[in-house]
């Protein structure tokens, strides 16, 4: 039995389904099928071009509704994120329902930060396509960008259930075990997704974890949950115990500025990141962190927090994280140019996988679209 050209693209078998499609056109050239086929072909091939041209052909022969599909995803690879959402919202309301349309449509709202938004329609499409398993991977990093990690790690376990190969999915689950302190879990993951996707440039960046195993697992792994529910008076009380009885680790001393941001007591807060920052001279991250609370204070704290970006980008440049967050209080602090320097510097050095791709592409349009009156 001969596959159709949307089975054979369903199944990735690109190639094959632009060979069917050429032939097909050489018996008609008329044919909107077909010539829609070699749209998203072009659309995989990143040539926007060629996908333009494609899809003006069948345009001209009636497939309205499958051409706005491949017209809104050229919009989403151009990164015209509010065109895009236009198009799929039209297309979203319509009867029967494209779980494409749901997709594309939660995909340009998370693209323009509107993660809240982008919820609904991505869990309907998961509700009507459980087996897609790119519906399942948006819907965990629209979780995740609500800093939901409990149901974001359900979506990101369907969708390697689906598909082993999806590098992304294991990337954010290592993610998700490290921000809890489990770097053994986090170590183990990421070996598997490694035997899965060998060559997967956002897992292999990951093989450099801690030399040094935390030696308070049990007890950081209790912060955290503390912390998570709410309750960061019991873990500052339980943190600084553990601490005035000998207890020492980076890891400790970041919960103890985060239990202290729970509890609004900034100068506390910022005196726990220094003090980690001055005991760990060759770790990034408390330098990083540091800079993050002040941004949150208010402009009065800016130039420290990028003083503050600038040393955890000195003790690791190659890390995206203080590079992104540098680009991000540039901009905040009216230094565009420094700003988009950055950001452009991670979108060239980056695959376009890699989750700090996304958010400098996202910082460069926010940028470039001037403000709406």
């Amino acid at each position: 039995m001969t596959s159709s050209l949307g089975e054979l693209l369903a199944a990735g078998q690109v190639k094959q389904a632009e060979d069917l499609a050429k032939q097909r056109l050489g018996k008609n050239i008329n044919d909107a099928e077909a010539l829609l086929t070699l749209a998203k072909v072009a659309l995989l091939a990143d040539d926007q071009v060629r996908a333009e041209s494609m899809l003006q052909l069948a345009s001209a022969q009636g497939a309205r509704e499958e051409v706005a599909l491949v017209r809104a995803a050229l919009a989403l690879q151009r990164q015209q994120w509010e065109q895009a959402r236009i198009i799929y919202q039209f297309l979203a309301s319509q009867s029967p329902t494209r779980t494409e349309a749901l997709y594309g449509l939660g995909c340009a709202l998370n693209r323009s930060n509107k993660s809240e938004a982008a919820r609904e329609p991505l869990e309907r499409a998961v509700a009507l396509d459980p087996l897609a398993h790119a519906y399942h991977f948006e819907l965990g990093r629209t979780w995740m960008a609500l800093g939901r990690a409990r149901p974001a790690a359900r979506q990101f376990v369907s969708c390697l259930r689906l598909d082993k190969r999806d590098a992304r999915a294991w990337r954010f689950l290592v993610e998700l075990l490290l921000q809890r302190g489990k770097h053994r879990s986090a170590d183990r993951l990421l070996k598997l997704g490694l035997e899965q996707v060998p060559d997967a440039e956002v897992l292999l960046e990951l093989m450099n974890p801690p030399t040094d195993v935390e030696p308070n697992a049990a007890l950081v792994g209790h912060l955290l949950e503390l912390l998570e529910r709410g309750r960061p008076r019991e873990a500052l009380k339980l943190v600084r115990e553990a601490q005035d009885n000998g207890a020492r680790s980076l890891a400790l001393k970041l919960l103890e500025a985060r239990a202290c941001e729970g509890l609004r007591l900034v100068d506390e807060a910022i005196r726990a990141y220094e003090e980690a920052s001055a005991k760990y001279p060759t770790d990034w991250e408390p330098c990083n962190d540091l800079s993050l609370f002040l941004l949150r204070q208010g402009p009065r704290y800016a130039e420290r927090a990028i003083t503050t970006l600038e040393e955890a980008r000195r003790r690791a440049p190659d890390r995206p994280e203080p590079i992104f967050n540098l680009a991000l209080a540039f901009s905040r602090n009216k230094r565009t140019a420094e700003g988009n320097a950055l950001a452009r510097q991670l979108v060239d050095d980056l695959p376009p996988e890699h989750p700090f791709h996304g958010h400098a592409r996202q910082l460069l349009e926010s940028v470039d679209t001037p403000p709406k009156r």
